[in-house]
């Protein structure tokens, strides 16, 4: 583990790591690492907030056509798409990002910086759209 971790803090993480590897789907992953976020940040209130970003749901313009997608975390300016395998999916989860993205600047008519995430809870991509 890194330096400057607390023997707390390094065993949490890697129950977490242990644990986040063994779960076969993108939801279970998903809320692993919120659980995790309550067992680094006990009491947080930013934790609510994060919870209320899940499964946001956002328009996509395709052409003359429109979709509807669900970001599986949307929290402050960062997306999170989840998958149950990065090797496998990452590339589907970039695309997603890249969809979401385009949403959300045009909900908020605004293209103001975001991080686009894509993991599987051990694996972290980010992206900075522009």
């Amino acid at each position: 583990m890194a330096q400057g971790l607390t023997p707390k803090t390094e065993g949490i993480l890697s129950a977490y790591l242990s644990q986040v590897r063994s779960l076969p789907k993108e939801t279970a992953r998903r809320e692993r690492f919120a659980a995790l976020l309550g067992e680094l940040f006990p009491g947080s209130t930013k934790l609510m907030t994060y919870a209320a970003g899940a499964e946001t749901s956002i328009r996509i313009d395709i052409g003359t056509a429109q979709k509807k997608g669900s970001i599986d975390t949307y929290y402050g300016n960062a997306l999170i798409e989840f998958e149950a395998s990065l090797k496998a999916t990452g590339n589907h989860a970039e695309e997603q990002l890249r969809e979401y993205v385009a949403g959300v600047w045009l909900k908020e008519a605004t293209s103001r910086p975001l991080i686009a995430i894509a993991s599987d809870g051990v694996i972290w991509r980010t992206y900075r759209p522009r």
